[in-house]
């Protein structure tokens, strides 16, 4: 499956949905961890808060924010000749991100997402199944007059949960670039 289709179809979805909803969008590069077979991996994101403004954590100087992920993303296997060793994904993601008071530029996030994957192999990797979940990590700074730009590093695991043996699962690193349009 060549990248245009899920590509085509995020940005259907960014605009038929309402404007108001998505406050940013994302672009991620990465490559796999912990000897994942992976080379390359991209990934483009739209964002929208779910919770915005920081709830205090009680008896902390933190507080947190959470919002929704919607992306899609390519996962280009090792040492390929062909596209038959890369993948394609589409997940949804809810992220929760603290961040110490007062309103400061660095943050620590954690979410948890579902994703379809295009293929269940890729390398000398058995995926077992087409749904996978994702474990995300990470953190980052924002940055910018109005606080519009963001970068950061995240850490994400793609795994069947064991739904189905095998589950190798997939570790990726990413480095994030986010522009919040509102």
């Amino acid at each position: 499956m060549s990248m245009r289709f899920p590509a085509l179809l995020l940005l259907t979805l960014a605009t038929a949905h309402p404007a108001h909803a998505f406050n940013a969008v994302s672009a991620s590069v990465g490559t796999g961890a912990f000897s994942t077979p992976v080379d390359q991996s991209y990934r483009l994101g739209l964002r929208w808060d779910w919770w915005d403004g920081g709830r205090p954590l009680p008896v902390t100087d933190w507080v947190y924010d959470a919002h929704w992920e919607l992306g899609v993303g390519r996962l280009e296997g090792e040492e390929t000749v062909d596209d038959e060793d890369d993948l394609t994904e589409v997940g949804l993601s809810a992220v929760l991100r603290l961040r110490p008071q007062p309103r400061t530029t660095g943050f620590l996030e954690a979410g948890l997402g579902g994703h379809l994957l295009s293929d269940t192999q890729i390398a000398d990797r058995d995926l077992a199944t087409g749904f996978q979940f994702s474990p995300i990590m990470g953190t980052g700074l924002r940055f910018g007059g109005q606080r519009q730009y963001e970068l950061g590093l995240r850490y994400r695991r793609i795994s069947n949960a064991i739904i189905k043996e095998s589950d190798d699962g997939l570790d990726i690193t990413l480095l994030r670039f986010v522009y919040h349009y509102r």
